[in-house]
């Protein structure tokens, strides 16, 4: 074990996630008040967390509070009315906002610091998880020995069935695997039936063989993750070129597999049970996570999906307002101030809804046998 982080799965491991989560928080925003700044443009307040204030203090024109709840953040760019003039019908009853008559390329570079310093961040997190564990290599091994690895189940469907992370499936039906094609072919004869898994299990340092009933969906689908067995091997980078090309190489790797799981969830390929929110996240990294290395991946992991979770064009999201910006480039002229304000405002709300469903099952989940 590398020394720095607490063992996964205790109180001290859960803290440390949860510290990670807001330092995270904490750099996005750092990244819009950074943006804002280098553009003259003023920050009204930064904020880490919501609800009342347990610290304040004004710098620099900026009002800086640590709130009571740690999840989430913000940085205030709004600005109070000019003395003596309230806000008018025009103005859709919206404060007025500091990027106001800036230029579309210095509002979209505000919108989109928070996604460039998370970016960087799992850049830099990357580089730091391979300096000290060195560059994997992989080498396949053959599947008709090994069998198809399971990376990870995703669905309750799997779950219910008995598979867990780390199996190892050899063949469906009595068929054995050769190649991991055959994992989808072999179920989809049996898309809404149910069908034998045989699997392998390393328990204990033993490996035990299982038969296992499982029932794919009506397109043959399981909801798992699935990789061929490798043998993996850290080699220290020979030098520091070697180790920022590898990073970025890992960092792209992994971005474009986060995009490419939206997509899936988007298109039903990827069942909506798998989506997690703080809870899952928390309780995720205090499980995988037991020594330094892990937990710097894991910190690349949060930072690269909030980096590309923002980026989605949705309402509420730093993608939203930058579609808007794009909106407003096109038509040449800023959108009604009222149908922006609403637009933001309904996507706040079905956001923080999204979040409040998704930490109930989350906290559901934990109390499942």
């Amino acid at each position: 074990m590398v020394p720095g982080v607490p063992a996964g799965g205790g109180p001290a491991m859960v803290l440390a996630i949860v510290l990670l989560l807001a330092l995270l928080i904490l750099l996005h925003e750092a990244g819009h008040y950074l943006a804002a700044r280098s553009m003259g443009v003023p920050v009204r307040q930064f904020g880490i967390g919501f609800g009342p204030a347990l610290w304040s203090r004004e710098w620099a024109g900026t009002r800086f509070r640590l709130n009571a709840i740690p999840f989430g953040g913000y940085c205030d760019l709004s600005l109070p009315p000019a003395e003596g003039k309230e806000e008018t019908e025009d103005d859709g009853g919206m404060p007025r906002d500091a990027l106001e008559g800036r230029s579309i390329p210095v509002r979209m570079w505000v919108m989109i610091g928070g996604i460039v310093f998370n970016t960087i961040g799992g850049w830099l997190c990357v580089v730091a998880q391979l300096g000290l564990q060195g560059i994997p290599h992989a080498t396949p091994r053959d599947i008709a020995r090994e069998g198809i690895v399971i990376q990870q189940v995703a669905s309750a469907r799997a779950r219910e069935a008995g598979l867990q992370d780390g199996d190892r499936v050899v063949g469906v039906a009595g068929k054995p695997f050769k190649a991991i094609e055959d994992f989808g072919s072999g179920l989809l004869p049996y898309a809404g039936a149910t069908v034998s898994l045989e699997v392998r299990r390393t328990t204990s340092g033993r490996d035990a063989t299982l038969s296992l009933t499982v029932f794919p969906d009506a397109r043959g689908k399981l909801g798992v993750a699935i990789s061929p067995p490798m043998d993996i091997r850290y080699t220290p980078a020979g030098d520091l070129l070697e180790l920022l090309r590898a990073s970025g190489s890992r960092t792209v790797d992994i971005a474009i597999s986060m995009v490419k799981g939206l997509g899936m969830l988007v298109t039903g390929k990827l069942p909506l049970d798998t989506v997690g929110g703080p809870v899952a996240i928390v309780h995720l990294g205090s499980r995988m996570v037991h020594d330094l290395a892990q937990y710097l991946f894991f910190a690349a992991l949060i930072n690269l999906n909030l980096a590309v979770v923002n980026f989605l064009p949705l309402p509420a999201l730093d993608g939203g307002r930058l579609l808007l910006l794009a909106i407003e480039a096109v038509v040449r002229r800023p959108l009604p101030r009222r149908l922006e304000g609403t637009i933001h405002s309904a996507g706040m709300v079905a956001m923080l809804g999204l979040i409040a469903l998704v930490t109930l099952k989350d906290i559901l989940e934990l109390f499942r046998p």
